[in-house]
């Protein structure tokens, strides 16, 4: 699973869905325990070969449309690709937070390292930029 494929520094946006607690998310509070809850429901769908749903519901429509130009397919078929594993983890390792913006670095379990910026918006926070 690499992040870092799906996306140059593109844009994205993921909402952070409600029910139980992920593993990341139970390891903050506030809007730091909204963000990881993000990068759960992440992983999640990335468990579930959930491309589209990824770009439907977690990624901004421009980028979902950079990654479908960028790499001349559909941009759940690209993400399905690249992420779609059952074994899927994306952890947090480090997390701030400062007002309508965030970051955080996360590792994959091939031990691949992303920077993902997160912006709030709407109330919902959402994955911004993916740095590999």
């Amino acid at each position: 699973m690499r992040l870092r494929l799906i996306a140059f520094g593109a844009l994205v946006l993921v909402s952070a869905c409600g029910g139980s607690e992920g593993a990341n998310e139970k390891r903050f509070d506030g809007d730091s325990a909204d963000v990881a809850a993000v990068v759960d429901q992440l992983q999640d769908y990335a468990r579930d070969g959930e491309g589209a749903k990824i770009c439907s519901d977690l990624m901004t429509p421009q980028l979902s449309r950079f990654i479908a130009d960028s790499f001349d397919t559909s941009c759940a078929k690209r993400v399905t690709a690249q992420l779609g594993s059952d074994s899927a983890t994306i952890t947090v390792r480090r997390l701030q937070v400062e007002g309508p913006l965030a970051s955080a670095t996360v590792v994959e379990a091939n031990r691949d390292v992303t920077g993902l910026a997160f912006v709030k918006r709407d109330g919902e926070w959402r994955i911004s930029r993916i740095r590999g």
